[in-house]
């Protein structure tokens, strides 16, 4: 038997009482500019998106393992130069990093098993210039 997904369209308002789940990503991303230009970056870790790269990334804070997620969490500028601030959790420690929004390669979003409002996932899920896939909770 072969199983057949259907997808169905609908308008709800924001505050539809019901909780959903965002479905991940699956294009990557090709820089850390990208990643800056559609997403919301904030220090609070409720609704923030996480990214892992498939390679090492040498940083000279030391290295992000290949599929280490981390977190944006400030954009800054230093002598003309834009950076981003990042953080990954080991072992219950956090550790920062930074980025230069030039930098490029692979990047791609976590999956996140967090449940959200529509509310919530218009103002914080959604990535500008990205389609989404959001599943209801029935």
């Amino acid at each position: 038997m072969t199983e057949v997904k259907r997808f169905l369209s609908l308008d709800l308002s924001l505050d539809y009482p019901g909780l959903f789940r965002i479905v991940d990503d699956k294009r990557p991303y090709t820089s850390i500019q990208e990643i800056v230009d559609s997403v919301r970056i904030s220090p609070e870790c409720l609704g923030q998106p996480e990214f892992y790269c498939p390679e090492k990334l040498q940083l000279p804070e030391g290295t992000i393992q290949a599929e280490e997620s981390f977190r944006l969490t400030a954009i800054r500028t230093e002598h003309g130069d834009s950076h981003v601030d990042c953080e990954v959790t080991r072992k219950d420690s956090k550790h920062i990093f930074t980025v230069k929004l030039s930098h490029t390669g692979e990047f791609y979003e976590c999956a996140d098993d967090q449940f959200y409002t529509l509310g919530e996932l218009v103002e914080w899920k959604m990535r500008k210039g990205r389609k989404r896939t959001v599943t209801w909770l029935c």
